[in-house]
C-alpha cells in the first residue's frame, strides 16, 4: 500500500470520524475558542464570536470540500478498511480525536493567515488559541465518546 493511499484513507477516515463519533468536537472547540478570545483579547463580543464561528466553519467547509470535492468526486476515492477488527481502544479513540483537532487547526491557521493579509488579525496569538481550543475539545469529546462507547459494548 502506497503512502498516498494511506494518507487518503486517513483523511477520509478522519472526515467520517468528525461526522459520526466526534460530532461534538466542532461545537466544543468553538465555545472554548470564543471564551478564550473573550478572556485573553481586547476584542468585542461580536468580534470574538465572528472569529470563533468563522474559523470553525471555514475549517469544516475546507476539510469537507477537500474530502468530498477532491478525493471522492475528482479522484474517485473509495474507503479501504485496513483494520479487520471493529473494536476501539481508548488509545485509538484519543488519537482519532487529536488528529481531527490537528486537521481543524491546520485549516483554521490558514483562515487566520488569510485574515492577516487584510490586517484583521495576527496569526500567532490566534494559532495558540486555536491549538488550546482544539486540544481541550479533543480531550473533552474523547471522554464523552468513551463513556458512550463503553456503555454500548
Amino acid at each position: 500500500m502506497s503512502i498516498s493511499h494511506r494518507i487518503g484513507d486517513f483523511l477520509l477516515s478522519e472526515w467520517l470520524w468528525a461526522f459520526t463519533f466526534d460530532w461534538s468536537h466542532i461545537f466544543l472547540s468553538t465555545g472554548i475558542m470564543f471564551m478564550c478570545l473573550r478572556l485573553f483579547s481586547s476584542g468585542s463580543f461580536l468580534r470574538a464570536s465572528l472569529l470563533a464561528v468563522g474559523s470553525h466553519l471555514f475549517a469544516l467547509a475546507a476539510f469537507s470540500g477537500f474530502v468530498i470535492g477532491v478525493m471522492i468526486n475528482m479522484l474517485q476515492w473509495e474507503y479501504t478498511q485496513t483494520i479487520i477488527s471493529a473494536n476501539l481502544t481508548a488509545t485509538q479513540v484519543m488519537m482519532a480525536n487529536l488528529w481531527l483537532g490537528a486537521i481543524f487547526l491546520f485549516f483554521q491557521t490558514f483562515f487566520f493567515f488569510v485574515l492577516q493579509l487584510f490586517g484583521i488579525v495576527r496569526v500567532l496569538p490566534f494559532f495558540f488559541v486555536a491549538l488550546i481550543s482544539n486540544g481541550i475539545a479533543a480531550v473533552v469529546s474523547y471522554g464523552g465518546i468513551w463513556m458512550t462507547v463503553g456503555y454500548l459494548f
